[in-house]
């Protein structure tokens, strides 16, 4: 038997890179701030503060509508439909109370509509 000749493994050359030197950035000058001009009598956006509020409203109102919708659609479904016992027991029984909860909440989402609006 002949041995077998090994030849040597060349080892890879890894070749880094060098990071390149950033030019000085340069400060930009600041503008000259003035205040806003406002004319006598008249209120800035800035100054009110009624941004916040109707921000506020708007989502109260669309989450009155969202529960009223969801209540609307409990009620909407027939008992026999429901595959779990107890739910297709609760809603049997109280199929006209949630229907009415639904239209009060609907009350509830117009007079808001009206109250902020107006």
């Amino acid at each position: 038997m002949t041995p077998k000749v090994v030849r040597p493994k060349h080892k890879k050359v890894v070749h880094h890179k060098k990071a390149r030197a950033k030019p000085p950035v340069a400060a930009k000058p600041k503008p000259n701030a003035l205040p806003p001009q406002v004319p006598v009598g008249a209120e800035s956006a800035s100054a009110s503060s009624s941004g916040t509020k109707t921000n506020l409203t708007s989502t109260l109102i669309i989450g009155i509508l969202g529960i009223s919708m969801m209540v609307f659609a409990i009620a909407a479904i027939p008992a026999r439909v429901v595959p779990w016992r107890p739910v297709a027991h609760f809603i049997h029984q109280r199929h006209v109370d949630l229907t009415l909860f639904g239209i009060v909440l609907l009350a509830a989402a117009a007079l808001a509509i009206l109250f902020t609006k107006g």
